[in-house]
């Protein structure tokens, strides 16, 4: 007869002195051949059949691989639990499991303090991919083609970091797309820099003391963003982090060098050139050693080659607190930014280029006041001839806003036929915020559906609070105006074919008629100033030339272009 006696063993000293052997090996088969005698019946102890999970060898990791409590106490009660794990989302069932088991069972607190629970990677088919399927691009083809930091940049800029699955196909045609956020931005902004300061033979600094105010803006959102950043890496929240790097990537290339590249372009070496030059050496520097723990070879060639120091992985995590911080600037900027695109989203719906001029942009909204103080930025960058402010936004035209009943119904209950009918009756009011109040109850911005119905060539669009409407309609004056800078942007393009470098001057010689003809005249001044053009012709120049035929609104022209000597 058996008795109910089991020996759970702690150490390999415990097994030597009950069974009289020396322990070499705690795997079957040897365990299976040790037997002793039962301290209770006399009877034989074996080996329990069943095996217990071999997680649980995993969980115990923490304090075995220390031999711990035999030695290694002090180490391992000043080191755990780990700051960080990371595996792949089954492990909630395995590793991670037994890790808290055991933690909790014998310490009484969990085994680490921070995890990043990934999903899995799988083909087109949802398959996992496997080696023995192919079912995926060859990473060296991936590596050659693309470069190791567009696949990291992919993977850590993805759901698959917070546990979803992320599908590739075997061509790995999502691969490149992954260079659009961030790398692209990063290495363009980066030899924009390096073209322009190496033309002049200045050496950028790092400085935060520019009083020009979008310098003060750029540097004040990299404050903001290293920040955010900070408090995002610290969570270990990386698809987080990738995102902050894109938007401000997307700001630092598309507004700020975008908007101040005639300081850059300009020939004359003055202290606002230098101050254009230092700030977006400031912002790049940074920019290199908050996205170093995710693009680390890229911001590694940047930063060697932007400071000459050794490596961005030896550089401290910059700190917000030693750049410029100006909120008033920062929050005016950015509601010009946002009007802005308010302005360029109804173009785009409305099939009308940014070249062409338009008579005027009317803006509304609590924030919209914000941007008075840069009214020139706006027309600039709307390419409008006036900035007007309304603080009604009924002056724009009728005002549609549909709920989504689906979604709300669940939520409001009884309340959705009061919300219903303070929509109809026109009594739902938009708050500042974006979201809409309607008989009490605040809806979210993603609930409903709001738009503007403009009068006649007026079109309008909304971003929360904030309200834009353009007038659509183009005379005469600004037809002609808006044919001039298509040929400033062909011209441009000639430039580029000429192989002409950016501050070479040029003769300029135009052949067309008409429209164009005409667009040209009234404009010569505007188009020899942004082409750099000393001569402006109607008819062939003389010298080396590069000419090319191009249409413009169905119309011809011929453009020569030839270097300034």
């Amino acid at each position: 007869h058996l008795c109910d006696y089991r020996a759970v063993y702690g150490s390999i000293a415990d097994m030597e002195r009950d069974f009289g052997v020396e322990i070499k090996d705690l795997h079957r088969p040897f365990l299976d051949e040790l037997t002793g005698i039962c301290p209770h019946c006399g009877g034989t102890l074996r080996r329990i059949d069943d095996v217990l999970d071999c997680w649980f060898e995993s969980g115990s990791m923490p304090f075995a691989q220390v031999h711990y409590p035999f030695e290694n106490r002090e180490w391992l009660e000043s080191n755990f639990p780990a700051d960080f794990i990371v595996e792949y989302i089954a492990q909630t069932r395995g590793w991670f499991y037994t890790l808290i088991v055991l933690s909790t069972a014998l310490f009484d607190k969990p085994a680490f303090l921070n995890s990043i629970c990934h999903g899995v990677v799988l083909d087109e088919t949802g398959q996992k991919l496997s080696k023995r399927y192919r079912n995926y691009p060859p990473a060296e083809k991936v590596f050659e083609n693309y470069g190791s930091d567009t696949l990291r940049w992919l993977l850590m800029n993805n759901a698959i970091l917070k546990g979803g699955n992320f599908q590739i196909d075997r061509e790995g045609t999502v691969i490149p797309l992954a260079q659009k956020g961030a790398l692209s931005p990063l290495w363009n902004s980066f030899y924009f820099l390096v073209l322009y300061a190496n033309i002049d033979g200045y050496r950028p600094v790092s400085r935060c003391d520019s009083t020009n105010e979008m310098d003060i803006y750029i540097l004040s959102k990299l404050s903001e963003t290293i920040a955010i950043i900070t408090t995002a890496m610290d969570d270990y929240d990386i698809p987080a982090a990738c995102t902050i790097i894109e938007d401000f990537m997307e700001i630092l290339t598309n507004w700020y060098i975008r908007r101040n590249r005639r300081r850059f372009w300009k020939s004359e070496s003055d202290s606002d050139k230098k101050d254009a030059y230092d700030t977006l050496y400031t912002a790049l520097v940074n920019v290199c050693r908050m996205a170093a723990p995710l693009l680390p070879f890229t911001t590694e060639y940047m930063y060697k080659n932007l400071t000459g120091e050794r490596s961005v992985h030896l550089a401290d995590w910059p700190d917000p607190g030693e750049l410029l911080l100006d909120e008033d600037i920062l929050g005016r900027m950015d509601v010009v930014r946002r009007v802005c695109s308010l302005g360029h989203s109804v173009r785009h719906q409305n099939r009308i280029r940014v070249r062409q001029p338009l008579l005027e942009v009317v803006l509304a909204g609590k924030e919209s006041h914000l941007a008075e103080k840069y009214i020139d930025i706006i027309k600039d960058e709307l390419n409008v001839k006036n900035v007007n402010f309304t603080d009604d936004v009924g002056e724009m035209g009728r005002q549609e806003i549909k709920v989504d009943a689906k979604s709300l119904g669940p939520r409001l209950g009884k309340k959705m036929k009061n919300v219903l009918n303070a929509v109809k009756s026109g009594e739902a009011e938009i708050q500042d915020d974006g979201s809409l109040l309607a008989a009490g109850e605040v809806i979210q911005p993603d609930e409903f559906e709001f738009r503007i119905i403009a009068g006649e060539e007026h079109a309008c669009m909304s971003d929360g609070g904030l309200f834009a409407c353009l007038d659509l309609h183009i005379n005469r004056e600004l037809k002609l105006e808006g044919l001039a800078r298509d040929v400033i942007r062909f011209v441009q393009n000639a430039r580029r074919e000429a192989d002409l470098v950016p501050d070479d001057r040029i003769n300029l010689g135009v052949k067309a008629e008409g429209d164009i003809k005409e667009a040209v005249e009234k404009h010569a001044e505007l188009i020899k100033s942004e082409v750099l053009a000393t001569e402006l012709l109607f008819g062939d120049i003389s010298g080396d030339v590069y000419s090319e035929t191009i249409e413009i609104q169905g119309q011809s022209i011929d453009i020569l272009v030839g270097k300034r000597l």
